[in-house]
């Protein structure tokens, strides 16, 4: 199998498990996304106003023009002590009393804004915003924080603008009587009159450009956003639920698991057959020619012609896992089909401990293969040979169908070999050398197929004893009915078997693909 095949199996199955666990994947991802959404809409609307304010110091007339520019290491600095200063009980404190007792709760923060290239490329504003329940409480606590800063620093910056004025002030009055006409008095006045434009034009270094404004819609919560958040990781936790719920899911999906688990073809797919068709008896391939079951065994019987190409396919062994997977009634379907299309078929019933086939075409099961091999009958003795009855049932059950010839005068087409009474010892007597003489007896004949009916080999190894004596062998595989367990079990069981294995049959199987998946071959 090339690397495309396999990694387009591999999409598949991936797909395949969302499909069977979609149930899970729907109700987790519904389940995060309502959830989310209630969630946050139970939670408190929380309203955001801003108020812009921008860094522009008070400049002095005797400054020059170059003098005059910020250095934007400075006004960085100054900006990130803004969240700083507004957090100071002096100006939570005249905030406080600007906004006014009864308010609302609300907090307040500080951040220096991006700057653009008409700032030089650095950041000369800070935003101060006000959260709380009350839109208007908002709005207000973020202007009265801008106001409360700028006048705090004002306050500040006029205390500090004061001491200065009173060192300097002194000094100027003493040059003035000393010396007035010196250059230290004049460097003094011009000392003065700097601090006291500073003290008239003092404004905290900052204004206001933008007031805070009433917010219409809350910033939290957004049932919407919650929403959809929820939608991506419950859908995420649904896919990962359902890969690990599938993960200890051991039941067997498809034909492709077991012939992969098996590294076997699949040479038939047989679909289940309805309580209603089998109410007419057990050889669908008679009763329902028409319907899916008996196309598949059709398709089966194409595909041993094809084992025949290279190599002489004679005697071949059907095994299954389990008892009660439905491999008797498709082995005694299969020889018929084969009798129906001209060959010649005996049927062997090898199970010495649960025999079915006589009661498939109503025959007695007084003599057969323990009769045979314990010499108390003759192997032309035993064989009993099947004649169609003469009115077959239609595929609708209303209308007889055509007789069907099966074999020509003197010579039968399909002829059964029951199991005969039980033995005290069936698992020697199919691994006995006479077993093996029988079979090659019927082999070297004029036959063109003897297939062989066995016990479920998990729970004996006749199965294992019957392959060094068949040509080839088929395993049968329900997939309502077999596990991953008993999968590897299987592989187990066939590994090691010195005959030709030959392929699998997979029975049950929940089709999807449409009603013609029978006329594909595998």
């Amino acid at each position: 199998m090339d690397s495309e095949e396999t990694s387009g199996l591999s999409l598949r199955e991936y797909v395949a498990v969302v499909r069977r666990h979609v149930w899970l994947v729907v109700i987790v991802t519904l389940v995060a996304t309502v959830g989310a959404y209630f969630y946050s809409n139970s939670k408190t609307r929380i309203y955001e106003a801003s108020t812009e304010v921008m860094y522009s110091p008070p400049i002095s007339l005797s400054q020059s023009i170059s003098s005059q520019a910020q250095d934007p290491l400075s006004v960085t600095v100054e900006l990130q002590n803004v969240s700083n200063e507004i957090a100071s009980p002096e100006v939570g404190k005249s905030a406080a009393a600007i906004v006014g007792p009864g308010a609302a709760p609300y907090s307040v923060s500080a951040a220096a804004m991006v700057g653009d290239s008409t700032s030089g490329g650095y950041a000369t504003t800070a935003s101060i915003t006000a959260d709380s329940p009350d839109p208007e409480t908002a709005a207000k606590a973020a202007d009265a924080y801008a106001a409360a800063l700028i006048a705090w620093r004002k306050e500040e910056q006029i205390k500090q603008l004061d001491q200065a004025i009173a060192v300097v002030q002194p000094r100027v009055d003493r040059l003035k009587t000393s010396a007035p006409d010196t250059t230290e008095y004049y460097i003094a006045v011009s000392r003065l009159t700097d601090l006291l434009q500073l003290r008239e034009t003092a404004n905290g270094d900052y204004r206001v450009i933008v007031p805070a404004s009433t917010p219409t819609v809350p910033i939290s919560p957004r049932p919407r956003r919650s929403a959809m958040m929820g939608f991506g990781v419950g859908l995420i936790l649904g896919l990962a639920a359902a890969f690990l719920l599938d993960q200890f899911d051991v039941r067997i999906r498809s034909h492709r698991e077991v012939s992969e688990a098996l590294r076997l073809p699949t040479v038939a797919r047989v679909p289940k057959i309805p309580a209603a068709e089998l109410g007419h008896g057990p050889l669908i391939s008679l009763t329902e020619p028409d319907g899916a079951a008996a196309e598949s065994l059709r398709v089966l019987r194409s595909n041993l012609e094809f084992f025949n190409l290279d190599q002489r396919l004679r005697s071949v062994a059907i095994v299954s896992a389990h008892k009660g997977e439905g491999k008797t009634l498709t082995t005694c379907n299969l020889a018929l089909t084969l009798a129906l299309a001209g060959k010649t078929v005996v049927l062997i019933d090898a199970d010495l401990r649960r025999p079915r086939v006589h009661q498939a075409f109503g025959f007695a099961n007084e003599v057969g293969v323990s009769s045979v091999l314990s010499g108390k009958t003759a192997l032309v003795d035993a064989l009993q040979p099947y004649h169609p009855p003469d009115v077959l049932v239609s595929g609708n059950g209303n209308a007889p169908a055509a007789k069907l010839e099966l074999g020509e005068t003197g010579h039968e087409r399909l002829v059964v070999l029951t199991s005969g009474p039980l033995p005290p010892n069936p698992g020697e007597m199919i691994a006995s050398q006479r077993f093996e003489a029988v079979l090659s007896e019927l082999t070297d004949a004029s036959v063109d197929y003897v297939l062989i009916d066995t016990p479920a080999f998990l729970s004996v190894n006749d199965a294992a004893a019957l392959a060094s004596k068949v040509d080839g062998l088929l395993y049968l595989a329900n997939i309502e009915a077999l596990t991953r367990p008993e999968l590897e079990e299987a592989r187990d069981f066939l590994a090691p078997l010195p005959c030709r294995k030959l392929g699998v049959i997979a029975v049950s199987e929940k089709f999807t693909g449409g009603g013609d998946y029978y006329y594909r071959r595998y």
